[in-house]
């Protein structure tokens, strides 16, 4: 065998490498990859407490490197919480995309909406929860709104807090992609913020979800 073809041999991935040895392959480690990710990361041991942060984390929530997870959540969202992590290390099957208030580093509440992901030992294990933050913002406060919601809003913010997408809105509604579009605008107007997360996040401070 020639050395090109046996170069070509050396790099060919098998059918179960993974990440973290193909980086290790290459001379490199998957922990400076994570570091430098922009978007804040954290790791929880099975046991809750804090293994690791991202620099994007820290500056989120602060450095609680060795402390309880529970610290960073705000204290109405704590029982959700504990609940969600407990399923999650006893495999339940539970959506792993949800929101939280959390308490800022600055000493502000933020809603964050976040992904989770198990992660198992060779024995499929539950040994960490990896958590990383998709979406950020102070939380805003409001007792009400000027007027009630038009119905097609209404309507839309339900379907946007139970996750549809704009063709799924369209479909339920039964009107074009183009028509959905301009009740989510519509929606974003009405309850003054900028995005469909902000929008579920408004409508569930206001009791309207």
């Amino acid at each position: 065998m020639s050395q090109q073809n046996l170069a070509q041999v050396r790099i060919r991935p098998g059918p179960r490498a993974g990440v973290t040895a193909e980086l290790e392959a290459l001379g490199a480690r998957v922990d400076r990859v994570l570091e430098k990710i922009t978007l804040p990361a954290i790791l929880i041991d099975r046991s809750g407490r804090v293994r690791w942060q991202n620099r994007a984390c820290i500056e989120l929530l602060g450095d609680h490197r060795g402390a309880p997870y529970a610290d960073l959540i705000a204290p109405d969202y704590r029982r959700e919480s504990l609940e969600r992590f407990t399923g999650f290390i006893f495999g339940a099957d539970i959506s792993n995309d949800f929101e939280l208030a959390a308490n800022g580093a600055s000493g502000l509440r933020i809603r964050v909406a976040v992904t989770t992901v198990p992660i198992c030992d060779d024995d499929r294990r539950v040994v960490a929860i990896l958590t990383i933050a998709k979406d950020s913002f102070p939380e805003r406060r409001s007792s009400a709104i000027a007027r009630p919601l038009p119905t097609r809003q209404r309507q839309t913010l339900q379907l946007l807090a139970a996750g549809r997408s704009t063709n799924e809105i369209a479909a339920e509604l039964g009107v074009s992609r183009e028509t959905a579009r301009n009740h989510i605008r519509g929606l974003l107007r009405s309850l003054e913020v900028h995005s469909r997360l902000e929008a579920v996040a408004r409508g569930r401070e206001l009791g309207l979800v």
